[in-house]
């Protein structure tokens, strides 16, 4: 399969969990990485330990804040492009992306269909949603317009098997199923592709939820949840086959069969 090494990549979302673990992953790749969140503490934080786990980090990691839950969303999204391929290529000579991932989203808040509301429904899309939307307007701008580039969203099961109190975000999630598939149409040659991981142990259980995850686990098909070191292999392999767009990768553990 092809190398990707020498390509730059950015990871909205990539501080923690899935996102940092494809940073990583992407990094002992020979990748040129550059991460994005919301908080600049964490992203300074994140850039220090991915400069550690690589011999190259130094010169291949960089950091960048970006808030996407503003009304001013899009423009904050061109700003993050603007500064990161200028970074890679200079301001006057701007180096095109080769490849980006989206693991943005936070924390799920569960309600009741009968406590939806219009602000709860806006709420819920802004970054899951509408980023990725956005994303692909801009993605002709700032990518080398090539079939190596690709851009690789992340959803859920929830996209394929509904679960009690997740009607918004399933709604939104099979919107980002057909969301991908259309972008793969219309940015060609750029690639588009999707991960729908199932329960992973990331920072998004919160501190002491160790009985939790380990009740999970017991439910799961393999009695095991999935790691973001092993869900980050889905996306580096996206960003390697060169054939693959339109294409959805669950990497749910099985719990869609249950």
């Amino acid at each position: 399969m092809p190398s990707i090494s020498g390509q730059t990549l950015l990871v909205i979302g990539g501080t923690s969990g899935i996102g940092f673990g494809v940073a990583k992953l992407a990094l002992s790749e020979g990748m040129r990485v550059a991460i994005a969140s919301s908080n600049p503490e964490r992203v300074a934080k994140a850039v220090e330990r991915l400069k550690e786990s690589s011999p190259d980090g130094t010169t291949m990691v960089h950091g960048y804040t970006v808030d996407l839950s503003q009304p001013d969303m899009e423009s904050r999204l061109q700003k993050l492009l603007i500064d990161v391929t200028a970074t890679y290529g200079g301001d006057d000579s701007p180096e095109l992306l080769d490849h980006l991932v989206f693991t943005a989203g936070g924390p799920i808040e569960h309600r009741p269909t009968s406590d939806i509301d219009l602000e709860f429904i806006h709420k819920c899309g802004q970054v899951r949603f509408a980023a990725p939307l956005l994303i692909g307007k801009l993605a002709s701008q700032f990518f080398k317009p090539h079939w190596k580039s690709s851009i690789t969203f992340t959803s859920g099961k929830v996209a394929e098997k509904p679960l009690p109190l997740y009607t918004v975000f399933a709604a939104y999630a099979a919107g980002l199923s057909g969301a991908t598939r259309n972008l793969a149409l219309d940015l060609k040659p750029i690639r588009v592709n999707q991960v729908n991981p199932g329960a992973v142990i990331t920072e998004l259980w919160g501190k002491g939820a160790e009985d939790r995850i380990e009740a999970a686990a017991r439910k799961a098909l393999l009695g095991k949840l999935g790691t973001p070191e092993e869900t980050a292999e889905a996306y580096i392999y996206l960003m390697r086959d060169t054939t693959a767009t339109g294409v959805f990768i669950n990497n749910s553990g099985g719990e869609l069969l249950l």
